[in-house]
């Protein structure tokens, strides 16, 4: 049996959590990672959420901080 199929995939949470957290921090991360990574770049389904979040307020030139509504 071909079991390659069920292998789970890489991840690396705490690598998710340093660069949302990043995020959060410096204002201009956001320029510098747009162009590598997608919510789908995420493991975690919640952190795709976050990023997605992030990605949404970007586009619509809102602030990006642990503040933000």
């Amino acid at each position: 049996m071909d079991f390659s199929y069920a292998q789970v995939q890489p991840q690396a949470l705490e690598v998710e959590k340093a660069v949302l957290g990043a995020l959060m921090i410096d204002k201009d991360a956001y320029l510098v990672i747009s162009e590598l990574l997608r919510p789908e770049s995420f493991y975690e389904p919640r952190h795709q959420k976050i990023f997605d979040a992030v990605r949404q307020l970007s586009m619509n030139e809102r602030p990006i901080d642990v503040l933000t509504d």
